[in-house]
């Protein structure tokens, strides 16, 4: 007997908390058999789901055919990574990280009590491998791309979207951390990643590169201008803006990145996992609180004659203590930058990165705080007044 597998291929792409349907379809029970059931088998091929291999069992409808969601064995804890300033971390344009996607193999099956009575379960050759993104879309996203018979993978990936919420055109800090995220629809396939800088002074400076990407790799683009060799302001001229984008199959789509420069007092960027497959840097530039909590224990013995004021019967036993910030995004110049900001009450893991009390804005200066954006509301949008900006509370993660 033979189990064909329908509703998923071979080197597809998914994102690991969404629904990942895998149809089975036996073309029939062994004559005698009974308790008959498909099987399913889920290896992981990198080691990095824990409990591999997975084995699911079920028993076929009138048509042969039995249906399994295999998220839930998917959707597990990815440690999320991202290049950060420290010298020898981060060499070049881009990184790839093999660990941010999972590489399974999907192995049919069958059990059953065989006339002689004994059981009996055996696999077929592996189907193929998938991949999987750890990561959820918004369900409002997810009903808008049913409406138009689309996923996340035709979407983004097979589309050529980079892999981030954020608007096509953005105002940004001059010295802001620019990230986008993307992941090939199939393997080895060579790009033309490009960037182009327009000055104040009608002049324009351009960066090729030509990164060689893989489907079982998640691909991070440091954008930010100054890494890439451009001037930023040399005195005669400075620059108003960029766009990125990468030309290969598919092409992958442009985006704009207006340089914001109004003075302001504070540089503070929290780094946020979008939940698609990147981490968006957001620059936060308004007012700053910082105000640590402490957590402690106080334990008390009994007094003691002579005791001397030196001593004491009430003492710190174990203390604990947490920083929290309260950060102003600032000025948002768009209502699609302020509406962008709604991930933030989704989001699983973000860093801060915190300026020096010197006030310094290289980037390789800040301290990286892995951290817990707190809000459970945001006021993004109101008709009776203009918003600009919201407050966003902060906790450390430590």
């Amino acid at each position: 007997m033979s189990i064909t597998i329908s509703e998923i291929a071979a080197n597809s792409t998914h994102l690991s908390g969404n629904i990942i349907k895998v149809v089975a379809t036996t073309s029939g029970a062994p004559a005698g058999a009974t308790g008959y059931k498909i099987l399913l088998k889920l290896i992981s091929l990198d080691s990095l789901l824990v409990g591999s291999p997975f084995l699911d069992g079920k028993t076929p409808d009138a048509d042969g055919k039995c249906e399994f969601d295999i998220s839930g064995y998917l959707d597990q804890h990815a440690e999320k990574d991202f290049a950060w300033p420290i010298p020898g971390q981060f060499d070049g344009k881009w990184q790839g990280y093999e660990d941010q996607v999972y590489e399974v193999q999907l192995v049919p099956g069958e059990r059953y009590i065989d006339s002689s009575g004994d059981l009996v379960e055996t696999y077929q050759s592996a189907f193929g491998t998938i991949f999987a993104v750890k990561g959820k879309l918004n369900q409002l996203v997810q009903l808008q791309l049913n409406d138009i018979s689309e996923t996340w993978f035709s979407n983004y990936i097979s589309g050529g979207k980079w892999l981030t919420y954020m608007p096509a055109t953005q105002y940004v800090g001059p010295h802001q951390p620019v990230k986008l995220w993307w992941k090939p629809p199939t393997t080895g396939l060579t790009f033309a990643f490009k960037v182009k800088a327009y000055y104040t002074d009608g002049s324009t400076d351009t960066y090729t590169g030509s990164p060689t990407m893989y489907y079982n790799v998640m691909f991070e683009f440091d954008c930010h201008p100054a890494g890439l060799g451009f001037t930023l302001d040399d005195g005669s001229k400075k620059l108003q803006y960029y766009e990125v984008w990468m030309e290969g199959t598919p092409n992958v789509e442009k985006r704009t990145f207006i340089i914001d420069w109004r003075p302001v007092e504070n540089n503070y960027y929290l780094f946020a996992d979008n939940q698609i497959g990147g981490i968006d840097c957001v620059w936060l530039n308004g007012a700053v609180r910082y105000s640590p909590e402490a957590e402690k224990t106080i334990a008390q013995k009994p007094y003691v004659a002579g005791m001397g004021t030196k001593q004491r019967t009430r003492y710190v036993s174990d203390n604990k203590r947490t920083r929290k910030w309260t950060i102003n995004s600032g000025f948002k110049i768009t209502p699609d930058e302020i509406d962008a900001l709604d991930i933030l009450l989704d989001t699983p893991f973000a860093w801060l990165a915190v300026p020096p009390s010197a006030g310094a804005t290289d980037i390789s200066q800040y301290k990286l705080v892995p951290v817990i954006i707190t809000n459970t509301l945001f006021d993004l949008s109101d008709t009776m007044r203009d918003l600009y900006n919201v407050e966003i509370e902060i906790e450390e993660a430590l």
